[in-house]
């Protein structure tokens, strides 16, 4: 994995640099030499053997939330078909998805060396592959939690999904969108404010579950702030085109 290092940080999503100052868009294709091809070739198949595994997730959530409410008798004794969303929750897999969108390349230092922290909204203990740095990784977590909200059917399972403040970390990560390349949020702005949408149509159909989208943390302020209403906002007045010239995305934003 370590020898893909400097590929991963040319797919980032985000723009960073490499030890030459160099950005993914300053690098053109004849710069690469075989072996980097190589190399690259061999990441995008390491990126959609993740991108398969993490819509898989989502897809196995979906189906053991909907058998919460099943059971099946086993030597006498009955047991919930709904494991699979439970070991999800147990094993706190929202977080990590979460994790994996919130995840930078790390930064060089003056000296042209990585530095030991990721580039973060907020610090992580995780140490991450590279491969999550990439754009298409990232819209697939947000199409997966997207899906996931909107598809469960027990009250108590869209608490969870909404609690512990992961919905708006998720939200507030991806703004503002000029820390993105062009060709990134060509990738993730379509299915994050279709993400917004989803969290938008929930709250409108239950008010009541305004509290989870209120976020104390990370503000100086006593008041709560509104990740979802400021990241609407946010892609609705960009000056960026992809932001203005994607009439979806525009117009979702500003409903």
């Amino acid at each position: 994995v370590t020898s893909y290092s400097h590929i991963w940080r040319l797919l980032a999503a985000t723009a960073v640099k490499d030890k030459e100052g160099l950005t993914q868009d300053n690098v053109s294709t004849s710069q690469k030499n075989d072996e980097d091809v190589r190399a690259l070739v061999q990441a995008r198949k390491h990126e959609s053997k993740v991108i398969e595994f993490i819509r898989s997730i989502g897809e196995l959530a979906v189906c053991g939330e909907r058998q919460k409410e099943l059971t099946c008798v086993k030597d006498g004794i009955k047991e919930s078909e709904g494991v699979v969303f439970e070991y999800f929750c147990d094993k706190n897999m929202l977080s990590l998805l979460v994790d994996i969108v919130k995840a930078r390349p790390p930064a060089f230092n003056s000296t042209g060396e990585h530095q030991g922290t990721p580039e973060s909204s907020t610090s992580s203990s995780i140490t991450f592959n590279g491969v999550v740095w990439t754009a298409l990784v990232k819209a697939q977590v947000i199409q997966t939690i997207s899906i996931l909200i909107s598809n469960v059917k027990d009250p108590t399972s869209l608490y969870y999904l909404l609690s512990n403040n992961y919905i708006n970390e998720l939200i507030s990560s991806i703004v503002p969108l000029q820390q993105w390349t062009a060709p990134a949020l060509d990738e993730i702005l379509p299915v994050y404010i279709s993400f917004l949408k989803t969290l938008a149509l929930q709250l409108v159909n239950s008010p009541h579950l305004f509290q989870f989208f209120c976020d104390n943390n990370g503000t100086s302020s006593s008041m709560p702030t509104f990740p979802l209403f400021h990241a609407a906002i946010e892609v609705a007045s960009s000056p960026l085109n992809v932001a203005q010239s994607d009439t979806f995305v525009h117009t979702t934003a500003l409903n």
